[in-house]
Order: structure tokens, then C-alpha cells, then sequence
């Protein structure tokens, strides 16, 4: 064997070698670099597990306002109930009375079959510019007397023959005026 086929089997046992550590470097560069990559995504879940603690402290918070919030509608209902009760029983209170004083009235026959306990109308409204009643008597405005129940509010009266109309119908409950 001559010197150059040495020489030749040398180089090329040496470029089987150098390829070979070659080949064994990157494999070992892309194991390192799989354990990189590894080691963040195991340390980002961990990171992300505050957040997650975040998230689930949040959620518990706002599920303890929503009871919170649902208990104070409770307790607001309750006492929106409870108003209307006392509504209720004062109308029935004072359908009471007007009852009791149409009974005791003579004008009134609490026995018709179209009895029906007719509540006060509310205060008159103020007199027009153009009006020829005098501002000092209230009784003017609404042709009742004192204590007398008044006429409703779309009722027009007569003060001097003590009846008032809706529409076509007299009706006798407003007494004439003094």
C-alpha cells in the first residue's frame, strides 16, 4: 500500500469521524434546545397558574355580589310587599268610612245595586284669570260647603240648585250652597 492510499483512507476515515461528531453535535444542540423549549412550557403554565388564581379569585368575587345583590332584591321586594300591604289596608280603611258615612248620610243609598262608596274628589283646581269668583271664598270654586263631599272633577255644578251633572244626568249629592 503505497503512502497515498494511507494518506487517502486517513482523510477519508477522518471525514467519516468529522461527519459523524457533525451529526452527533446537532442532535445533541436540538435535544438541548427541546429541553429550552420544555422547561418554558412547563414554566409558563406555572406563571399562567397566577393568572388562573386571578381569574378564579375573581369569579368567586363577583359570584359572592351576585348573592349579595340577589339577597338585597330579596329584601327590597319584601319591603316593596310589604308597602303595598299597607296600601292596601289603608284603601280598605278608608272604603270603611266612606261606607260608614254613606250610611249615615240621607242622600245616599249605600243598599242600590249600583252602590258604589265614591271617594272625595281632591282639592279644586286654583280659579282662572278671567273667573268672577272671588279669591277669598274657596267654596265658590267647588259649590260645596264646608264638610260636604265634593263633585268630581269632570262634573260641572249648579250652585244655586245644589245639583251636579255629568254629561246629561243630574246627581244630588252636592248640597246647594250657602
Amino acid at each position: 500500500m503505497d503512502s497515498t492510499v494511507v494518506i487517502i483512507l486517513v482523510v477519508l476515515v477522518v471525514a467519516a469521524l468529522a461527519a459523524i461528531a457533525f451529526v452527533v453535535a446537532q442532535g445533541n444542540r436540538r435535544r438541548e434546545a427541546a429541553r429550552v423549549e420544555a422547561d418554558q412550557l412547563r414554566t409558563d403554565p406555572v406563571a399562567s397558574g397566577a393568572s388562573v388564581h386571578d381569574a378564579d379569585l375573581e369569579a368567586r368575587r363577583a359570584t359572592e355580589d351576585a348573592e349579595r345583590l340577589r339577597r338585597e332584591a330579596e329584601q327590597a321586594q319584601a319591603r316593596a310587599t310589604q308597602a303595598q300591604q299597607g296600601v292596601t289596608v289603608e284603601q280598605a280603611r278608608q272604603e270603611d268610612q266612606l261606607r260608614e258615612a254613606d250610611r249615615v248620610d240621607p242622600d245616599v243609598d249605600p243598599r242600590a245595586d249600583d252602590y258604589e262608596p265614591q271617594p272625595m274628589a281632591g282639592p279644586a283646581a286654583p280659579p282662572d284669570d278671567h273667573d268672577d269668583h272671588d279669591d277669598h271664598d274657596d267654596h265658590a270654586t267647588t259649590g260645596t260647603t264646608p264638610g260636604a263631599r265634593r263633585a268630581e272633577p269632570d262634573t260641572r255644578t249648579d250652585p244655586d240648585q245644589g245639583v251636579a251633572t255629568l254629561g246629561d244626568e243630574p246627581h244630588r249629592d252636592v248640597p246647594p250652597q250657602r
